[in-house]
């Protein structure tokens, strides 16, 4: 941001973790397929696991729809330790990212985000109703 300026400093990480969540989303695809599973959201976990980060999760239900809750951020702490929780938080575009990358017909929405001052991450994994790049949100 300091040698490219905020809007393309913003652009260029915005590209970086979308083609970074993208490969995830691949590698994960591939490791499901190597387990002999169909490539489904059921089996988007068996192929990745969150606890390595060191996130507590646990599945909600909230107004019908099943959400993820993520207590805990490290990533959020040192972006806030820095008073860079806005950009630091750009990082949560990789789960869209590794999603569609996954599936392209669906993608996972962050309906609360800890860098933005909720008290925890909520993401849904919903159908895709934009383009491909152009993630739904709430």
């Amino acid at each position: 941001m300091d040698d490219l300026g905020e809007e393309r400093g913003r652009e260029l990480i915005e590209q970086a973790i979308w083609e970074y969540g993208t490969r995830i989303g691949r590698s994960t695809r591939a490791r499901v397929l190597a387990l002999g599973l169909e490539p489904t959201m059921e089996n988007l976990g068996r192929g990745s696991d969150l606890s390595p980060l060191g996130f507590e999760h646990a599945m909600v239900d909230v107004d019908g729809e099943s959400k993820v809750q993520m207590h805990g951020c490290a990533m959020a702490d040192v972006w806030r330790e820095y008073g860079e929780e806005e950009l630091g938080g750009l990082y949560c575009l990789v789960d869209p990212a590794k999603t569609q990358a996954y599936d392209p017909e669906w993608t996972m929405v962050h309906t609360k985000r800890i860098p933005v001052g909720d008290e925890c991450c909520e993401t849904a994994v919903r159908p895709v109703t934009g383009g491909a790049d152009e993630p739904d949100a709430e």
